[in-house]
């Protein structure tokens, strides 16, 4: 590459993302190379080798993020990257190698227990032993948005007292530590950096984990940015963490790569203006990569634009705590069984409808009924099965869970019949709609689809309390 053309693209990625520093040549040629190959190659996600080192004790988590924009324009997408779990020395920095990459002191704000104890011993406010990182590691290149410090109040414990936000850039370099003081904390701060040119270091983040039935690691990972603290947040992060069963072949670089060109697409999206080189890396974005919501909203009705607030629900919380565990169980995983065995109807779980059901799962689900009907244990084991493309993890019959479902919606009180009822037409539609052929509650879907809805339909009465047609 002639260096007029490094130098150009150079500019270009710092513009891109202003956190980072001169950008070494190596990477401007890695950039180009993977660029080249990703507009002419599939590339695989996972290669042959068991996700933990030569000893075994390094875990390997696949992070998932969904990252969505509602103002000034829509933009929804789900990128993904391998995270390795590692524990920091007490005292004395340096690398420390695993299969899946090497983690470095220079790669981080936090080296060891020691610093940690120094920064935030006071704000924790209780003596800990341990304090271990879940971070995507360096492999030549580094993609790193988001880490995770979890403290230890003893050396052999397994569950966390505290967590600790790190954030940072697409080059792998630390941007700014966020606190928890308990694993339940809601962290509420400035950013203190800015990742990108759509944000500033004077947002306001708010962001939160949840840990999994064991309280062992993470599951779930959010966070939001305002411009005013308390104000409606412009930019929302779902993440999911799940066991990584292979290392995964997809690398820093790639994701560097699909970065550059998504951060490009949203800025053509909202208007800014792009020399030649930025315009070329938005059109390439948005034709080369996937989209639940691209940023020229293409495929969305002018209405998505309207700005909404993806606050959970909490209506439901009285009549959930009333209901047996098995009850709980069977409700709160009801949309995700619903959604699932329509999404099936055909044979196929197409693109369009992982999309569909990944958006309304993750934003709309919780803000319509609550938090329980995604992240309860048996919705989140129902919802997995389905995109993961596994049977359902009850394994009974789909018209057996249906009647045992209908018993439990007809003691729900009028006003939460009609609201459950109200989401299941409308999120039974979008997912079905994708085939649209014939007409249920006037709107078109799939012949297939419109079988299993026309059970759904009679089994919840859904006739009776769905106050439109949608």
């Amino acid at each position: 590459m002639i260096p007029r053309t490094r130098d150009a693209l150079n500019k270009v990625l710092q513009r891109t993302f202003p956190h980072s520093e001169d950008i070494d040549p190596e990477t401007l040629d890695a950039f180009i190379d993977e660029l080249m190959r990703q507009r002419t190659e599939s590339p695989e996600v996972w290669a042959g080798d068991n996700a933990v080192d030569e000893h075994g004790h390094h875990k390997v988590l696949w992070l998932s993020a969904t990252h969505a924009r509602r103002t000034p324009v829509t933009s929804v997408f789900t990128a993904s990257t391998a995270c390795v779990w590692v524990t920091l020395p007490e005292s004395e920095a340096g690398p420390i190698h695993t299969a899946l990459g090497d983690v470095l002191p220079q790669d981080h704000l936090l080296h060891t227990l020691e610093q940690t104890r120094e920064r935030f011993g006071a704000r924790v406010g209780r003596p800990f032993a341990r304090v271990d990182l879940l971070t995507p590691p360096r492999r030549g290149f580094r993609f790193a948005p988001m880490s995770l410090y979890f403290g230890y109040a003893g050396v052999d414990d397994d569950e966390p007292m505290f967590v600790i936000f790190e954030a940072g850039d697409a080059f792998g370099r630390p941007g700014a530590l966020y606190l928890a003081v308990t694993p339940e904390a809601v962290i509420e701060e400035r950013a203190g950096y800015k990742p990108t040119p759509m944000s500033s270091p004077e947002d306001w983040y708010v962001g939160s984990i949840r840990l999994t039935e064991d309280r062992r690691e993470p599951a779930i990972l959010t966070m939001t940015a305002a411009d005013e603290r308390d104000a409606e947040p412009h930019f929302r992060l779902y993440a999911e963490y799940t066991p990584a069963p292979q290392i995964p072949t997809h690398g820093a670089i790639a994701s560097l790569v699909q970065a550059a060109l998504r951060v490009c697409a949203v800025q053509q999206g909202m208007g800014e203006d792009q020399n030649i080189v930025e315009e070329l890396l938005a059109e390439t974005g948005l034709g080369l990569l996937e989209w639940v919501d691209r940023p020229d909203n293409h495929a969305s009705s002018p209405e998505d634009l309207v700005e909404r607030a993806f606050e959970p629900s909490h209506d439901f919380d009285g009549f959930l705590a009333e209901l047996s565990a098995e009850d709980y169980a069977v409700f709160t995983a009801s949309i995700a069984m619903l959604l699932a065995e329509v999404a099936r109807a055909d044979g196929s779980f197409d693109r369009r409808e992982r999309v569909e059901l990944d958006w309304r799962m993750n934003f709309q689900l919780p803000s319509a009924l609550g938090d329980a009907f995604r992240f309860s244990s048996a919705a989140q084991a129902e919802y997995r099965t389905l995109v993961h493309g596994e049977p359902s993890p009850d394994g009974r019959p789909f018209d057996e869970r249906l009647r045992e479902l209908a018993a439990i919606v007809a003691r729900l009180p009028p006003p939460l019949c009609a609201r459950y009822h109200d989401f299941v037409v409308d999120a039974c539609h979008h997912v079905a709609e994708a085939s649209g052929g014939v007409l249920w509650f006037g709107k078109k879907v799939g012949v297939r689809e419109q079988a299993v809805l026309t059970r759904i339909e009679a089994a919840l009465e859904l006739s009776r309390s769905a106050t439109r047609p949608r």
